[in-house]
């Protein structure tokens, strides 16, 4: 394919983003370094091309040229203007501004991205994040003057706050406590910015009540870029179907909405010239309305390039004006390039220009050496090519994908090709339904078809592949670079495409190898978490989880993390040890991150107890969970639970908890510190005579000196304390061989 044959000015392009992808990583004193190094390099270079005019040189030049440029932008946003923002971290800040969108608002506070106008009395122009420890009434388009604290961005597990922050252009978290503390300001006349982002907020409202339901919020993020109001059923399900890339508005989204306008305008009978012009004005609109997100850029920046070239009558090249947008991009916004999103919807498009017509070529000369033409050949032809596209973008970001998010789905391609159809008339009709909003019904058709697809599609168990090993993601990474060979090398054969799917093909399987082949047992995760424990029982791609916690969200994304690390997919059983009046909130957040087969709920024995088992039938029917109140027929067939018990409070709060259970021949027990006080004391005893792990919790209780451990087994091969202050437990002499202090997840085989 050659790509870079007769294209310097891709090459160049491409050398920016990926100095601007290194220089992102690196120090102020290395990007220094290396800036002064290329800015050498590019006057060197000039001085040999001015004496020598030698093509390969003038190419050298521009490359070292466009990394120089790539290095200043990079360091006049992460290490001028981003750290100058920083050194607000822990002090006081009075600041005017005015809302962007609200990104969260939870019952107890809510939070804000916040275009900054006025920092200490400085003119300033950044995005910042503003939290409120209160319910804040603040809306898209207020301007505000607040008092607030800087405060650091926080790293928690995999989950980095400042390149997520970083990635949409936010430089600084400022915190507001007290309503007192924050008022609202009279307009002084609102920038295009806001004024877009206003009425997005109110065009999203008016479809979310125009359409209704879920069906409303899909059409909202479809047609908008707002997704502020999808569940996170609706993301999972998208998720798991391999279609999440549809949330997200991009290509396919502005190219569905610029075909309809260009029909319209032909049936006006519009000069070409015109309507290239037109759609040139009302893609830039529709890019500010939407808040200009990188995939809608790419298409809106790449179809102005179209019809500027088509005005300038000059010839228009996919891939250079592909590059030309990177490159607008990253020079602008540099924080860019840490947006994941960014580089898939690139690295799809990328691979989609470069490797569809040579796919097409070889179809065509397929057809022609078969003799099948007509309507047959049409037929085959548009089938071959969606099944082609899909299969290209999703080899293209395979790599991202495995390393990332760590799986990938098999019904991505299947999914895609069915909701292409009701996807473009949910766009269409919403268009009609803001102007005509009887239209509504025939937008919420289309959503609801979209919804029902997704999730009878996402039902499939075990259709996530996980991708999180080192083998498979060394067969992807080869893969990647069987591709970018294709792309760049001058190769005359066809037969050279095979390599890429034969990789595939080959990650797939290992992956399967690794996650179903093994056969060393079930072995159990400790997760101790601020707001209680979580035990995970895992066995191939099955894995079932006890919950003890008090229901909190950590522990909700700890199991999620958990489960990713340990490559399953989906959770086949969730045991609930206890009732807490939190516990459907904890099952709404997990059920938002994984599938969840079955809920196992202990018997209600009273009133309260009775009320939140009905709130969690309730919530589980809403995720698609069989609720059962027995832990007979687990997933895990070796696993069988012998004690479960929640029968005695030790405090107004919590019940002593007491969890047993075998397999492969191993007993592991959990109990919180609630001995001697409890009434499960005397049938406890017993079961921690037999146990082979013992796990010593503290959920909902602190320890105190009459808290001891009864007696135990010579047999007791390992004790599992929450703490070291928990030394008091232990019994004396103590006949285990270990005793380990959980500070972190903890993994028990139970071989």
């Amino acid at each position: 394919m050659y790509i870079f044959h007769n294209r310097p000015l891709a090459l160049a392009c491409c050398v920016f983003a990926l100095t601007a992808a290194i220089a992102s990583k690196l120090s102020l004193e290395s990007v220094v370094a290396l800036g002064i190094a290329c800015g050498v390099g590019c006057l060197l270079l000039f001085l040999i091309w001015f004496k020598r005019r030698k093509k390969q040189i003038f190419l050298s030049f521009l490359c070292c040229l466009f990394a120089s440029v790539a290095l200043a932008s990079s360091f006049l946003f992460f290490h001028v203007h981003y750290a100058k923002y920083q050194s607000f971290v822990d002090r006081e800040c009075i600041i005017e501004g005015t809302v962007l969108k609200r990104t969260s608002s939870a019952s107890h506070a809510s939070s804000f991205y916040v275009q900054l106008d006025s920092l200490n009395g400085e003119q300033v122009f950044a995005d910042v994040k503003l939290e409120c420890d209160y319910v804040s009434s603040l809306q898209p388009g207020d301007r505000f003057c607040a008092t607030t604290t800087g405060r650091a961005f926080e790293t928690d597990g995999s989950f980095d706050e400042a390149v997520y922050s970083l990635s949409d252009g936010i430089v600084l978290a400022l915190v507001c406590s007290g309503s007192e503390n924050c008022r609202i300001e009279e307009e002084k006349g609102r920038s295009l910015r806001v004024l877009f982002a206003k009425w997005n907020d109110e065009l999203s409202f008016m479809i979310r009540d125009s359409v209704g339901g879920e069906a409303g919020n899909l059409v909202s993020a479809l047609l908008l870029g707002n997704r502020s109001a999808i569940s996170g059923d609706t993301e999972l399900q998208f998720r798991r179907a391999g279609v999440s890339h549809l949330l997200a508005l991009s290509g396919m989204h502005v190219s569905i909405l610029i075909g309809l306008a260009d029909w319209l305008l032909k049936k006006l009978r519009c000069p070409r010239w015109i309507r290239a012009v037109l759609m040139m004005v009302f893609a830039l609109g529709y890019l500010m309305l939407t808040g200009c997100s990188p995939s809608t850029g790419r298409a809106v920046l790449m179809l102005c390039i179209l019809s500027l070239g088509f005005c300038l009558k000059s010839q228009y090249d996919s891939f250079t004006s592909l590059c030309t947008v990177l490159f607008a991009i990253l020079l602008v916004t540099p924080y860019a390039v840490l947006d994941v999103g960014m580089w898939m919807s690139f690295g799809a498009a990328g691979g989609i220009i470069v490797l569809i017509p040579a796919l097409n070529t070889q179809l065509e000369s397929s057809l022609q050496k078969h003799r099948v033409s007509g309507l047959k050949a049409t037929l085959f032809k548009s089938v071959a090519v969606a099944v082609s596209v899909g299969l290209v973008a999703n080899l293209a970001l395979a790599y991202v994908q495995a390393t990332l998010f760590g799986n990938i789905s098999l019904m991505s391609i299947p999914t895609t090709l069915l909701l292409s159809l009701p996807m473009t008339f949910a766009l269409y009709s919403g268009i009609f339904t803001l102007i005509f909003p009887p239209a509504a019904m025939l937008c919420y058709w289309s959503a609801e078809g979209m919804l029902w697809i997704a999730k009878t599609l996402s039902e499939p168990q075990n259709i996530l592949l996980p991708l999180n090993d080192g083998y498979s993601q060394a067969i992807i990474g080869l893969m990647t670079l069987s591709l970018i060979f294709l792309a760049v090398a001058k190769l005359r054969r066809a037969f050279w495409g095979v390599l890429p799917i034969g990789l595939s093909v080959l990650a797939l399987a290992v992956s399967l190898c690794v996650t179903h082949l093994p056969n060393s047992g079930v072995s159990a995760e400790y997760i101790p978490e601020s707001g209680g424990d979580i035990l995970l029982f895992y066995e191939k791609s099955e894995a079932v989880a006890v919950d003890f916690s008090d229901g909190s969200a950590s522990g909700a994304y700890a199991l999620s993390e958990a489960l990713e690390a340990t490559l399953c997919t989906e959770l086949d059983d969730l045991i609930l040890c206890h009732y807490h009046d939190r516990s459907a909130y904890f099952l709404s957040v997990l059920s938002s991150e994984v599938k969840i087969r079955n809920l196992r709920l202990p018997a209600p024995l009273d009133e309260r107890e009775r009320a939140i088992a009905e709130r969690l039938n309730a919530e589980a029917e809403l995720h698609g969970i069989c609720v059962r109140y027995d832990t007979d027929e687990l997933a895990l067939q070796s696993l069988a639970v012998q004690k479960w018990e929640h029968t005695a409070k030790t405090s107004s709060r919590h019940e002593a908890l007491l969890f047993s259970a075998t397999a492969d021949g191993a007993t592991l027990t959990y109990f919180n510190a609630a001995f001697p006080n409890s009434n499960l004391t005397l049938s406890a005893v017993n079961t921690l005579k037999e146990t082979d792990f013992l796990i010593v919790g503290a959920t909902g209780f602190s320890t105190s000196s009459k808290t001891r451990i009864p007696a135990l087994s010579a047999d007791t091969e390992l004790l599992v304390l929450t703490d070291a202050k928990l030394t008091s437990l232990l019994p004396v002499p103590y006949p285990a061989s270990e005793v380990c202090y959980a500070d972190g997840n903890l993994l028990i085989p139970m071989k």
